[in-house]
């Protein structure tokens, strides 16, 4: 149904770029990070309580959440330091927005922008 649909709104050179894009998405190795992070994506949409679910990066400064998940793609050390449960309230951003400044249960932290772009968070 979807298909037919797109196949009416959109030209036929689009949909050759978004096939193209979708696999290089699913065979290229400089994409397994994307794949990653796709595969977690859309995991939530089948949990009842995972709506308000989203990435830390995506938070407004002054907002404070609870971790709901450290991807994958973050380094397991790094990870490690992010529990589930974990009460998080993100600070500020830097300008060139290479890192936040968070306070994690009350400590203060400093994240790269990478790992933020892979903590999921359910704000409060």
């Amino acid at each position: 149904l979807t298909a037919c649909r797109l196949e009416h709104a959109v030209d036929e050179e689009t949909i050759e770029r978004f096939i193209l894009f979708s696999e290089a998405i699913e065979m290229r190795e400089d994409a397994r990070k994307l794949r990653t992070y796709l595969t977690e994506a859309m995991s939530f949409p089948s949990r009842p309580d995972s709506r308000d679910i989203r990435l830390l990066n995506r938070l407004a400064p002054g907002t404070t959440a609870v971790i709901e998940l450290a991807g994958r793609n973050i380094p397991r050390e790094t990870s490690a330091k992010l529990p589930k449960g974990s009460v998080i309230r993100l600070e500020s951003v830097s300008l060139d927005k290479s890192s936040l400044n968070i306070q994690l249960d009350g400590i203060p932290l400093m994240l790269d922008s990478e790992t933020a772009e892979n903590l999921w968070v359910k704000p409060l």
